[in-house]
């Protein structure tokens, strides 16, 4: 079955989305919800990081994003990569609904570590994708109302268990997908 470059970035960004939300809302988002309890601001967690509309929305633009950036550095030319991915990054930041200065640098900078991470292989894969996930969570994370104790929780969790499946994962459906395509 081939599959034509939209039907697989499609393919790969529902993929990724799903597999997120699984882990996000089914894990990160419950332990967080139970620690931010602890802290008197559950409240705040649930309205941020909670299972509504908003949420499922966002989640499916970072999902596209981060395809796009995949299938972006595989099909430029090594000169131009970074340039057009800094440029997508730029556009996507900009273009993106929510308009914090938090939300904006995050969404930048996620899409510029969609693009590194699918530059790596191997082991430097696995180190890249969660340390440049918590660097995107604490640039979305300064448009949060936490104190610091709360922000350290926050950024770690939704830096481990939402930004780095969104970052890593479509490097892998993407070559599964592409794998079956193949066939």
């Amino acid at each position: 079955m081939h599959l034509s470059p939209l039907s697989r970035t499609v393919a790969v960004a529902i993929a990724v989305f799903v597999g997120t939300a699984l882990v996000w809302w089914l894990v990160g988002y419950q332990i967080g919800k139970g620690l931010m309890e602890e802290l008197d601001s559950a409240g705040t967690w649930r309205r941020l990081y909670g299972f509504q509309e908003g949420g499922f929305a966002r989640l499916l633009l970072l999902a596209a994003f981060a395809t796009v950036a995949v299938g972006l550095s595989e099909m430029v030319g090594a000169a131009a990569r970074w340039p057009a991915l800094a440029g997508a990054a730029l556009g996507v930041g900009l273009l993106q609904p929510d308009r914090g200065p938090g939300a904006i640098a995050g969404t930048i900078l996620f899409v510029l570590a969609a693009g590194a991470v699918a530059e790596v292989e191997g082991r430097a894969r696995l180190v890249a994708a969660p340390a440049l996930a918590v660097a995107v969570a604490l640039a979305f994370g300064l448009d949060a109302p936490f104190g610091a104790g709360q922000l350290a929780i926050a950024v770690l969790l939704r830096g481990l268990l939402y930004f780095a499946p969104l970052i890593l994962v479509p490097v892998y459906v993407d070559e599964a997908v592409a794998g079956l395509g193949r066939k």
